[in-house]
Order: structure tokens, then C-alpha cells, then sequence
């Protein structure tokens, strides 16, 4: 008998969970939260790619980068 009443509470608590999981993956993929494999050149080359950077400050920066 307390099998049956502590069931709904067990379920809702591993539903909860999960939903508490998959919002917080959801968050970080949404806010582009940087992935942590990325370097800074690679960074840099993404920024020139997408032309959020002009030429001559991608050139200006990757020689930062290199020293």
C-alpha cells in the first residue's frame, strides 16, 4: 500500500529531473556559450569568417596571437 502512494511522488521527482537537465543543456546551447575545445585563433578565424572583423584587424590580431 505505501508502494502506491510514494509511486507518483517518485515519478514526478525523475520528471522534474529530467526537465531540470534538459533546460540547462537547452540554456547553454541557446546563449552560444563558447565551446571549450575553441582556441583563440580559432576564435579569431570564426570572427573574420562570419565578417564581424575586417581584414586588416584579423591580420593586426593574429600577429598578437602568434607572439
Amino acid at each position: 500500500m505505501a508502494f502506491i502512494v510514494l509511486l507518483p511522488i517518485i515519478v514526478m521527482g525523475f520528471v522534474l529531473l529530467i526537465s531540470l537537465i534538459a533546460v540547462k543543456n537547452r540554456g547553454n546551447i541557446e546563449n552560444g556559450a563558447p565551446r571549450p575545445n575553441r582556441n583563440a585563433m580559432q576564435i579569431l578565424d570564426e570572427r573574420f569568417a562570419r565578417g564581424e572583423i575586417d581584414e586588416a584587424e584579423y591580420v593586426r590580431k593574429k600577429t598578437v596571437l602568434q607572439r
